[in-house]
C-alpha cells in the first residue's frame, strides 16, 4: 500500500499553531494535547531507537511514536483489526445508518446510560 502524500501531521505541523493562537478560548487542554502528541509522533522530538532484522542483520534508526489513542499513525493497526472484527460479525444482508436525536429532556439521562437506552433503541 502507497503510504499518502499528505498525513494529519502534516496539516498540525503547518497550521498547528495559528490555528491553536486563533481557537485557544475553545480549545480543552486534551484536545491541545492530541495535536501536539501528533505533531511530534514519530519525529526525533521522542527519541528514536535501532530495528535489526533478525534474518539479514539489517539496521535502522526509527524513531519513536507518541502512542495516543487518537493518533493516525499509530493507532492504523488497531483499527485495521476493528474493522476486520467487525466485519466478521455483520450478516450477509443490506445494512443501512440511521441518526437520529433523543428529546432534549432525556439527552442527560441518555447520555449518562448509553448502553442501557441505546440497547432499547436497538
Amino acid at each position: 500500500m502507497d503510504r499518502p502524500k499528505l498525513e494529519v501531521a502534516d496539516v498540525f505541523r503547518r497550521y498547528g499553531e495559528a490555528y491553536r493562537q486563533e481557537h485557544d478560548a475553545s480549545m480543552s487542554t486534551a484536545q491541545r494535547r492530541v495535536m501536539t502528541a501528533i505533531e511530534v509522533c514519530r519525529t526525533a522530538a521522542l527519541g528514536g531507537h535501532l530495528e535489526r532484522c533478525d534474518e539479514c542483520g539489517h539496521e535502522r534508526n526509527c524513531f519513536n511514536s507518541c502512542r495516543d489513542r487518537h493518533c493516525p499513525k499509530c493507532q492504523s493497526l488497531a483499527r485495521a483489526q476493528w474493522i476486520e472484527d467487525r466485519q466478521s460479525e455483520l450478516l450477509e444482508a443490506p445494512y443501512f445508518h440511521a441518526v437520529f436525536t433523543v428529546p432534549e429532556e432525556i439527552a442527560a439521562i441518555a447520555c449518562q446510560n448509553k448502553g442501557l437506552v441505546w440497547g432499547i433503541c436497538g
